[in-house]
């Protein structure tokens, strides 16, 4: 038996990814508009020394409800605008929820008793973060203005 003990939990922004190309508005009289309107996957994550038996008691006892994956197909309300001479695009910066602990490897013992046989410390893994209203990917998405 596995039992997974949260020590903390965070959310927290990832780096920004480039999520639409690059809109040259150089040679344009008016602003040009950008509307994000793709598909945006994020999937879950795990430290490297977590074996495939151990991930169910991570997910089951998260603090949180986890996520394996969030796809978010977004069209931003209101436009965001390259300036007429310049080139830009649009970044996403996906919100994962963390969670970190120590996992407890126990063997059951005749009788019905159970005994700690291996305790990792440390160990973590991350899911997507849901927006409340929509259940869409949670992020940031922001322009980049390139001179």
């Amino acid at each position: 038996m596995v039992k997974y003990q949260e020590t903390q939990k965070w959310s927290e922004l990832m780096n920004p990814k480039k999520a639409t190309p690059t809109t040259d508005c150089r040679n344009s009289a008016a602003p040009c508009s950008i509307k994000l309107e793709q598909g945006i996957s994020n999937t879950e994550e795990f430290s490297v020394g977590v074996e495939t038996i151990e991930i169910p008691a991570i997910r089951s006892s998260a603090s949180f409800t986890w996520t394996k994956s969030a796809i978010s197909t977004t069209t931003i309300g209101t436009d965001l605008t390259v300036p007429k001479g310049k080139k830009g695009y649009l970044t996403w910066a996906p919100k994962f929820n963390f969670t970190k602990g120590n996992l407890k490897h126990y063997v059951t013992l005749p009788g019905g008793d159970f005994r700690l046989v291996k305790e990792k410390k440390g160990e973590w893994g991350a899911s997507p973060a849901l927006t409340p209203a929509t259940g869409f990917a949670d992020g940031i998405i922001a322009i980049v203005i390139e001179n």
